[in-house]
């Protein structure tokens, strides 16, 4: 369920029709008294929250000109304006990931932010480290080869993409239910998911 709290009619209607492939949306213009699922708050056309406003639902996203990306009470925030995808990469609904056809649990990329997003729990990373993870994940099972790594780098070497393995090898790890990278002797490396593990 998604609520959306908000008196911005236009504002309301973008994000119900892009969540209406996702879930039950409803849009409201007061404090919901049914708390549940997850709350997007529209600080722009209301006041903001207190901590019983949002009590009861799995997570509550703010969304404001005036407040700048990061926290508020300890509420993620997404500054205004900002891309449907972002939008649809700040939440992880029970209904995409039972979709995943890769991992138990769904890795989503936001390029905006150069982060991943695993269960709610968001990795940042620097832009090459997020151009070489994304590479792998757009590649699959293929794996990618050393020479398609060494392209995104413009000092050429095994070594430099071994460190940045390694880099990314590390901040996957703080996902919740992590993708592994594992070495293709004398092709490359390929990313599998948890389930996938030998």
């Amino acid at each position: 369920m998604i609520t959306i709290l908000s008196r911005d009619a236009v504002f309301s209607r973008m994000l119900e029709i892009e969540f209406s492939d996702f879930a039950n949306v409803s849009t409201v213009s007061s404090v919901p008294s049914v708390k549940d699922g997850i709350l997007f708050w529209d600080v722009d056309s209301m006041r903001l929250p207190q901590k019983d406003d949002v009590r009861g639902f799995d997570n509550c996203i703010l969304l404001s000109r005036d407040l700048d990306d990061g926290e508020y009470m300890e509420l993620r925030v997404i500054h205004r304006p900002f891309s449907c995808e972002l939008i649809r990469n700040a939440v992880v609904l029970p209904d995409v990931v039972s979709q995943s056809p890769r991992f138990s649990t769904e890795l989503m990329l936001v390029p905006e932010k150069c982060s991943a997003v695993q269960s709610g729990v968001e990795v940042i990373f620097t832009p090459i480290e997020f151009s070489l993870l994304n590479l792998l994940f757009e590649k699959g099972e293929a794996g990618v080869t050393i020479e398609e790594c060494g392209d995104l780098f413009s000092e050429q070497g095994s070594n430099v993409i071994q460190v940045y393995i390694h880099y990314l090898r590390k901040k996957l790890d703080k996902l919740p239910d992590p993708p592994r990278i594992k070495t293709l002797r004398g092709y490359g490396y390929v990313l599998v998911g948890e389930r996938n593990k030998n």
